[in-house]
């Protein structure tokens, strides 16, 4: 009997061990690709993307907030370097002065936020 309990204990902490890594493993994981998303790092891959459970789906809603945010940055810089540029071309007072303003201000547009054209 001693030896019966003994084995049903050790089976069953074994068992709750690999349930507890496996709930445990992709949830930090999410974790560490919701941290870099929120970063501005939209490159990262989500991980278990394609896993049929929870994780999964928890995972897929995860893609969806990541794409959200990656297009309302890629918004955000283009008002941004609009309003540059054209703040930049309503003080001119020529056609030369126009020409000017608006190729440094459009250079500058593409220094300043370089990451977004190569990316």
């Amino acid at each position: 009997m001693l030896s019966a309990n003994t084995a049903a204990l050790l089976l069953t902490g074994l068992l709750g061990w690999l349930t507890f890594r496996r709930i445990v493993n992709p949830i930090c994981a999410l974790e560490t690709s919701v941290k870099s998303i929120a970063a501005g790092d939209y490159a990262v891959e989500v991980p278990f993307a394609n896993a049929t459970d929870e994780t999964g789906g928890l995972a897929r809603s995860i893609e969806i907030l990541k794409q959200g945010a990656s297009a309302w940055s890629q918004q955000r810089w283009v008002k941004s370097s609009a309003a540059t540029v054209t703040g930049a071309l309503q003080g001119a007072t020529s056609l030369a002065e126009f020409g000017q303003r608006l190729l440094s201000g459009s250079s500058a547009a593409r220094r300043r936020c370089g990451w977004f054209l190569h990316g």
